[in-house]
């Protein structure tokens, strides 16, 4: 194409020089030639000038120097725009431009040279908004016409294909205007706004699209194959359109409210929770990253993750730990437990978790002490089970959380000292029974001292537990070295004054033992060999209190006593014996018809034997049998009752009952057939006096009023004077017994009455 006039290949030469030139020399004004050459020509006519360089030190100072450009054609910003106006029609219209681009640009770059910017950017703006208008009523009326096929992905790609053209046009023509896109306004932007604009406004097509895409991701929800890439493009094209946050992003975070809101309401009712916490980690992993990934903004995650995890999840965590947590803890479903423990903790809700852990672990604890189904002896075996179980779910399903670590032990301290549980009780039981079948080994031992350690009412298990060691020791029933370890373990926790009566009535077996052995070989005293003398030396104090039982001893057996305590007197000259026959034993030898049979009883119940050796005294009433033993009624009672009405009926009682009265007659059972080469008829009836003779919860009720006593005074009287309030915190530290404000209250009024201590003006204590 050819312009009039006018070289394209050259660029346009500049104004000739016209001011006065500067003498380098001199620095004196020339004054201008008659023809005066072009600037370059001049400059070279004066260096030629010079025949010889000289050096010199002066400075040269031009102020506003300036060249001015040679202005346009006549005609040339009509070709120009003219040509640009025709290549902008042809891009829009799909068709090359016919004129070259190489040249359009130079048209562009020689009207931006003279201050045409925002002409062409006027020219181009009005021609893609004339082109956006036409192409807009066609879009609107395929989006209000559905009898074409124009749905769903059908339309979303004849829309994407119109963006990803109109995008290339646009991309074109910034090629072409690249002098205006640089230099006064980005064309990218202007054809960016002017689609936005129409698409604001055409609201059937804004409103079809958007629901078209939320379609396409309901099917893919629900299982069905959607076409990701189409639906990544189309999101993009409204995110360029700045339409992403303000219209489809609300839209579409209510309809995924909706959809998993409806979900979790309906599977909750179906499905197991195992596979509901799969089901809610699944779908908050498609949600908040696989989804993201492929087409969803980033800037989404945040609201659309919550979405799903308040839905399927946070909405109905008490729901889902009511069906499923106690069940997991059952079954031991660490793996589920794990995944529960983790989505809570995304949700900040392990708080909520932890609540019913502590409720869980404190009602399956009390339930296993209060004995459903157990034995006793298994009551805590099984309970440290379920304790260890517990630790390892913690360790594992909640990663060592500290809520749980801390609360598991709370627990534990709870339930074993809860007082409806009788966990001392039981903690004696189980030790006087391993100690009895000769079964404490170090794991027993293990067991035995786990709740030693956790138990406070240390005061209540150690009267238990003397109780217990006096039978055993007693009877000669265990190992004495059994002992020694519990003793040993029970030290080391709970300090050398905890066990020091109980190692004392250990030792007191040991002299006992030597103390006889020693009168045996005593010649100045006549030994009845046809008895063999063992008795045991217990000192007051130590032992559980035992008030002495009347009775009338066999010439025999008294004349022992005398002998016995008349040498231990002369060994012990300031100390007294007190006969507790109550807790005597005898083993006896009885001869019935089918053989002998050896019988070990207590005294009590050997002296009632003793009677029946001679066939002519029976049959013996009530009254003779008291006559001659003198045991009081009751004891007499208890006593013939374990002879004549238990398992082994070893005397007849006429007539024949469950309950011995003062009528009732008593002869030999010369029938009596023995189950065993040795019967033990002493156990239950010595088990009967030390129980009844030691009252247990009494004994702990004085002990720790007087220990309670003595750490107020001795607080005060460290402290001279206290607060309510401090003293309390105080008495908590020292004692080593549970205990509640109102005893010490108690304490504090009955001291006061006392006169120990006093209240001040104030309102504070003090130590009179």
């Amino acid at each position: 194409m050819s312009f009039p006039d006018f070289q394209t290949s050259k660029r346009p030469r500049i104004d000739p020089y016209d001011d006065t030139v500067m003498d380098m020399d001199t620095a004196k004004s020339t004054p201008p030639a008659q023809d005066l050459a072009p600037f370059s020509n001049l400059l070279a006519n004066k260096l030629k000038q010079r025949s010889q360089h000289a050096l010199n030190d002066k400075k040269v100072k031009a102020y506003d120097f300036k060249l001015d450009s040679p202005g346009l054609a006549p005609d040339y910003e009509r070709v120009a725009c003219q040509q640009l106006e025709e290549a902008i029609h042809a891009i829009l219209g799909n068709q090359p431009p016919s004129t070259n681009l190489e040249i359009l640009y130079k048209y562009c770059e020689n009207l931006c040279a003279h201050n045409k910017h925002e002409m062409l950017y006027n020219l181009a703006h009005s021609i893609c908004q004339n082109s956006l208008q036409l192409m807009f009523v066609t879009l609107e009326r395929h989006a209000h016409d559905k009898g074409e096929g124009m749905e769903g992905a059908d339309f979303l790609n004849a829309i994407h294909g119109i963006w990803d053209t109109y995008c290339n046009q646009i991309n074109q023509i910034r090629c072409i205007l690249l002098y205006v896109d640089r230099s006064y306004r980005s064309i990218i932007d202007m054809g960016r706004e002017l689609f936005a604009g129409y698409w604001r406004v055409s609201s059937p097509l804004r409103n079809k699209v958007i629901q078209s895409v939320l379609d396409m991701i309901h099917a893919e929800r629900n299982g069905e194959r959607s076409d990701t890439l189409l639906l990544k493009n189309t999101i993009h094209m409204l995110m360029d359109l700045h339409f992403y946050e303000s219209d489809f992003e609300p839209q579409f975070l209510e309809s995924t409210r909706l959809y998993y809101k409806a979900e979790g309401d309906r599977l909750i009712q179906e499905m197991h929770m195992s596979g509901y916490l799969n089901h809610v980690a699944t779908r908050v992993h498609q949600e908040s990253t696989v989804r993201l990934k492929l087409y969803l903004d980033k800037q989404s995650k945040n609201a659309i993750t919550s979405i799903v995890e308040g839905n399927l999840f946070v909405d109905r965590v008490n729901e889902i730990l009511a069906k499923s947590f106690a069940y997991f803890m059952d079954n031991k479903r660490v793996d589920d437990l794990s995944l529960l423990y983790r989505l809570l903790k995304k949700v900040n809700q392990t708080d909520r978790c932890g609540s019913v852990f502590i409720d869980y672990v404190k009602k399956k604890g009390s339930e296993i002490l209060q004995n459903d189904g157990n034995s006793d002896n298994d009551v805590l075996p099984t309970l440290l089970a379920f304790m260890r179980k517990v630790d390892g779910i913690v360790g594992h399903s909640f990663e060592d959380d500290e809520l749980f670590v801390v609360g598991s032990k709370d627990c534990y301290s709870y339930v074993i000292n809860l007082r409806q549980n009788n966990t001392a009780v039981l903690l004696a039981q189980y030790i006087d029974t391993l100690v009895r079948e000769d079964k404490l080994d170090d794991k027993s031992l293990d067991i035995f001292m786990t709740f030693f350690h956790l138990l406070q009412s240390k005061d209540t298990f150690e009267l238990l537990y003397k109780q217990d060691l006096a039978k055993r020791l007693i009877m000669d029933v265990g190992s004495i070295k059994a002992e020694k370890a519990a003793l040993a373990r029970m030290k080391n926790d709970a300090g050398v004054a905890y066990t020091s009566k109980l190692e004392k009535m250990i030792r007191d077996i040991k002299a006992s033992t030597e103390l006889v052995d020693e009168y045996k070989s005593d010649l100045d005293y006549d030994h009845d060999v046809s008895m063999q003398l063992n008795m045991k030396i217990l000192t007051y104090g130590f032992w559980p209190a035992c008030p002495p039982m009347e009775m009338t001893l066999p010439q025999k057996f008294q004349r022992i006593q005398n002998d016995f305590e008349m040498f231990y007197i002369r060994k012990n000259p300031k100390r007294r014996l007190t006969w507790q026959n109550g807790l005597s034993v005898c083993e006896i030898l009885a001869n019935y018809p089918t053989g002998a049979q050896t019988i070990t009883l207590t005294l009590a119940q050997t002296l009632i034997l003793m009677l029946f050796n001679d066939p002519a005294n029976e049959p013996l009433s009530f009254g003779q049998i008291a006559g001659a033993t003198g045991f009081d009624e009751l004891e007499l009672r208890r006593t013939l009752k374990t002879l004549a009405c238990g398992e082994h009926k070893i005397l007849i009682k006429r007539p024949e009952s469950a309950h011995v009265e003062p009528t009732d007659q008593f002869g030999y059972n010369a029938n009596f057939q023995p189950t065993s080469q040795h019967l033990w008829m002493n156990t239950e009836k010595l088990k009967e006096t030390i129980d009844n003779n030691a009252a247990v919860n009494q004994t702990v009720l004085i002990n720790r009023e007087q220990s309670l006593d003595a750490a107020i005074v001795r607080i005060l009287k460290a402290s001279e004077q206290l607060s309510h309030t401090a003293l309390l915190g105080e008495v908590t530290k020292q004692v080593r017994f549970p205990l509640t404000t109102p005893e010490v209250k108690a304490r504090i009024e009955c001291l006061i009455e006392k006169e120990f201590i006093e209240r001040t003006e104030s309102g504070d204590y003090r130590y009179t």
